[in-house]
């Protein structure tokens, strides 16, 4: 997704998508995050948030998702399993940046 951006239900008034190919785009790509490819999780479950409301850009979101897909398919991550792997990571998440998760 482009930096900053805040997914949001679509109003009334936008022009919506073609829910059915929204929706089978999403699962997709959820299926793709999980199996695969770790690194869109985040990315993907913004948009399937809104699979109710999807409009134009929502789906051009998921357009931009899929371009990053097609354009990063030969990387990957190599692990080299001859001695004893330790494992480290970070996380940096913040949850109170999403408005409408947040209670009120």
């Amino acid at each position: 997704m482009p930096p900053n951006y805040k997914m949001v239900p679509s109003s009334a008034e936008e022009p919506r998508c073609d829910l059915q190919r929204y929706r089978k785009t999403i699962g997709q790509l959820l299926f793709v995050s999980t199996c695969t490819t770790p690194d869109i999780a985040h990315a993907v479950s913004s948009p399937a948030r809104v699979t109710d409301s999807a409009s134009k850009e929502h789906e051009r979101i998921l357009m931009y998702l899929l371009r990053y897909l097609a354009e990063s398919k030969d990387k990957a991550l190599h692990f080299d399993c001859q001695d004893a792997a330790v494992l480290i990571c970070f996380v940096d998440a913040s949850f109170a940046s999403h408005e409408t998760d947040v209670p009120t």
